[in-house]
């Protein structure tokens, strides 16, 4: 069963139960199904949080190898716009299509990864942007990382290091933003939902137990 199925399922099951003994409170065939009933349902809901944590964490392992994916291809395209210039000024030369395939490869690559937009200039080569900040720009590139779930370029340069924050729609693209979108919005809401569940269920058993603890002792009068 699908999990929401599963747990859907197990309430049915245990207010079934709570209710069946809250008619007959002596049966003890009734008592244990309630505790069986009560064990089901506090499986599905540890089972429901588990999936929400499995998925966090698979959403964030998934985004740190997009990440890294990402800055490896900008790397290579930095080395190809290098290789494309240098064919340019190699006596009037044009640079080969081995080349320049090379370059629309990485280029659709990255924009898998992450997004971005790609700028073609007069030689040949590509640069690479995300939100307006160059990821690759000529033969330079920095290196995109993740600090939480704000996105960060960093460039290393003769002079130090340039750390440009970016914003949340840098990476709004690629399985990079699909990511982020699982662990910015979809896995906080799923555990927000979860635990509304949760305390909907305890207000609902404190109000029916008092019940079910009356018809046992009107069962003793």
């Amino acid at each position: 069963d699908l999990p929401a199925t599963s747990l859907g399922t197990a309430f049915d099951s245990f207010f079934s139960a709570l209710g069946a003994m809250a008619r007959d409170p002596e049966s003890p065939s009734l008592r244990a199904e309630l505790g069986g009933a009560m064990s089901q349902l506090n499986d599905r809901v540890r089972a429901m949080a588990a999936a929400g944590s499995d998925l966090r964490t698979a959403a964030q392992k998934d985004l740190e190898a997009s990440i890294a994916a990402a800055n490896q291809l900008a790397g290579q395209l930095a080395k190809v716009n290098a290789s494309i210039t240098l064919a340019k000024t190699d006596a009037g030369a044009f640079p080969s299509a081995d080349l320049l395939d090379a370059r629309d490869r990485i280029v659709g690559e990255l924009k898998a990864k992450v997004g971005g937009q790609s700028v073609a200039l007069a030689d040949g080569s590509v640069s690479f942007y995300l939100a307006g900040q160059p990821l690759v720009e000529h033969e330079l590139s920095s290196v995109l990382r993740m600090d939480g779930t704000t996105a960060v370029l960093e460039l290393s340069s003769g002079v130090g290091k340039l750390v440009q924050p970016l914003t949340r729609e840098a990476v709004s693209g690629g399985s990079a933003g699909a990511d982020l979108t699982l662990l910015e919005q979809f896995v906080p809401e799923f555990e927000s939902g979860l635990d509304t569940l949760v305390g909907d269920l305890a207000s609902k058993v404190n109000a029916l137990i008092p019940v079910a603890i009356g018809e046992i002792g009107r069962a003793h009068v």
